[in-house]
């Protein structure tokens, strides 16, 4: 399963968010640019890791900084891991055969009315409408 929250919505909107699922892994930009400054994300993401101990491996994306300091990510640090580092063995992808309501991924809903629901989306009604997509768009 997949799941997505945006940096944007700071520690507190990523707690409600992943907080209700318990993620083991977590992919992260070391930060993002916006409106020509640099936004850093490891200190956040420090935070979150502290809250949800559910998470096992943090795998961070060099963004704003070809070699991002994975010790800002404190205790943390041990988990993490660089994304070029990240599943660099031999190994073969291996892919099973899911039931049609296999959970694929979350997303969430937009929390205006308190915290924000999860949203889960199946693989075969998503396969569906990315054919219907498909065929009546392209």
């Amino acid at each position: 399963m997949w799941s997505s929250c945006s940096p944007d919505f700071g520690v507190h909107g990523v707690l409600d968010r992943f907080g209700q699922i318990g993620p083991k892994v977590l992919f992260t930009a070391d930060g993002y640019f916006y409106a020509g400054k640099i936004i850093d994300s490891l200190d956040p993401v420090a935070e979150v890791l502290a809250k949800i101990p559910s998470i096992q491996r943090v795998v961070v994306i060099p963004y704003v900084s070809a070699e991002p300091d994975l010790q800002r990510l404190g205790s943390a640090s041990s988990k993490a891991t660089r994304f070029d580092d990240f599943g660099t063995d031999d190994r073969v992808l291996q892919f099973a055969q899911m039931p049609f309501n296999h959970p694929l991924y979350i997303l969430y809903s937009s929390g205006t009315t308190g915290v924000p629901k999860c949203i889960v989306h199946g693989a075969g009604g998503t396969l569906l409408q990315h054919q219907k997509e498909y065929l009546l768009h392209y």
